[in-house]
């Protein structure tokens, strides 16, 4: 989201920094005195030893490697329709790349995060606005703990928490600290909250949101300056439009949810086709060029060419999330982020939307036919549906462990419909893909 956002009074957002920095200075100083000595003996070593270091939170991954923010997408297949989707984009806001971070330590430009232990006492309160789509679990978040924004201000306010000890991440959206210092006080306000186990690759539920508004983790998507100043970000980016797509409401009793995993929660009443739902993900044609840019943006555009960036919020037109960092003040370089400014959203492709493709079939002369569609990279199994309806008033209900199915019983000869969805290891469907069409017809 945009800049002017909030965080708590200012006296509280200094007393976190001066509880929590000097610990993890430890930490990181006594890394980078074994990583700079290693790195004299092996020097070869240090560019890929530094990306793995950086990746990890303390002892905790930011989810298992093969999780969808962590895997390489430079080779993946683009949307038959991504110049009209880029083009819908640039439509509704500003067309250029924007960093939603800096280095300007007052003015609180970014998304703070800090980590704490088993030690930390969880709230002695918290409350929800979306009550039934938050996690309801101590939330050891401290009553200091930096919300997000300018303070004195309103905003997204969030809140993102790392226990070292359990490797859990702890987000609150829309967060108000409502006690006070005092022990047996530590009290909030929040309109969400979520919590999301680093060791696992489960999404939300299917159609909760989380303190983003696609239901995905925040932290997962951030441009860290540890990673950045260290020239290697492996993972992908979380980012924003003005006018992502979404369709609420019921058809044929089923909700219209149009987000694509990891994505599980859509917002807004925009229904054009050609703008992005939650979850789309675009990355940064390979063929742009790298020699304008240097340390920190470079690290950077090399992310959005290898893992792209993940449409997560409403907000301006190709703002890309970055840390606050709480524990470098300072840590950005704005001279070195300046250039990513001039990165056109016209320079970006989207991808194929995992599972939303027409399938195709031949025609059969058979009355059992075998359906076969391509594999998507999340899904343990598939549910296929087939009408002689186009609009699926009615139909059969297939399942498939693998990507084909044997229809059975047998079919009438004639004109079928047909369309397959993915379903994840958590049991939650992803989008229905676009509708195919077969025919029987019996070969005398």
């Amino acid at each position: 989201m945009d800049r002017n956002n909030v965080m708590g009074p200012s006296h509280q957002y200094r007393s976190i920094m001066t509880v929590y920095d000097t610990e993890l200075f430890i930490i990181i100083g006594g890394i980078m005195r074994r990583f700079l000595w290693m790195c004299s003996i092996l020097i070869l070593g240090c560019v890929s030893l530094a990306a793995v270091m950086r990746a990890n939170v303390g002892p905790c991954p930011v989810f298992p490697a093969n999780n969808d923010w962590n895997r390489d997408i430079s080779a993946e297949p683009v949307h038959p329709q991504s110049a009209a989707i880029i083009a819908n984009i640039n439509s509704h806001g500003g067309p250029n790349v924007h960093p939603d971070f800096g280095g300007q330590v007052n003015d609180y430009y970014g998304i703070p995060w800090i980590t704490v232990t088993n030690a930390q006492t969880p709230v002695d309160s918290i409350t929800f606005t979306y009550d039934d789509e938050s996690d309801h679990v101590p939330y050891p978040i401290p009553y200091n703990a930096p919300i997000e924004g300018v303070p004195g201000e309103d905003g997204d306010r969030h809140v993102i928490v790392i226990n070292t000890d359990t490797c859990i991440l702890y987000e609150t959206y829309a967060s108000y600290f409502t006690g006070t210092s005092a022990a047996g006080n530590n009290t909030w306000e929040t309109d969400s909250g979520a919590v999301f186990d680093l060791n696992s690759n489960a999404l939300r539920p299917d159609t909760w949101t989380s303190a983003d508004a696609a239901g995905l983790p925040i932290f997962a998507g951030l441009a860290r300056c540890d990673e950045a100043s260290a020239g290697a970000i492996n993972h992908a980016l979380r980012f924003t439009i003005s006018k992502p797509r979404s369709i609420p409401g019921y058809t044929n009793g089923v909700q219209n949810n149009v987000y694509v995993f990891p994505a599980t929660h859509e917002a807004g009443t925009n229904t054009d086709p050609m703008s992005p739902p939650f979850g789309a993900r675009l990355r940064l044609k390979a063929s742009y060029p790298e020699s304008g840019f240097h340390g920190q943006s470079l690290a950077i555009v090399k992310a959005l060419k290898g893992y792209g960036m993940i449409l997560a919020d409403i907000g301006s037109n190709w703002y890309i999330s970055g840390d606050y960092p709480v524990y470098q003040p300072g840590c950005w370089n704005d001279d070195q982020l300046q250039p990513l400014k001039t990165i056109p959203g016209t320079a970006f492709e989207v991808l194929a939307y995992p599972g939303t493709s027409a399938p195709t079939a031949p025609h059969f002369s058979t009355k059992t036919p075998t359906l076969t569609w391509s594999r998507i990279t999340w899904a343990v199994s598939y549910e296929v549906q087939v009408s002689t309806i186009s609009t699926f008033t009615t139909f059969t209900t297939y399942s498939a462990p693998s990507t084909n199915v044997t229809l059975s019983p047998a079919l009438a000869e004639g004109t079928y419909y047909w369309r397959v969805r993915g379903k994840n290891a958590n049991n939650t469907f992803g989008p229905f893909s676009a509708t195919g069409s077969f025919v029987i017809a019996l070969i005398p």
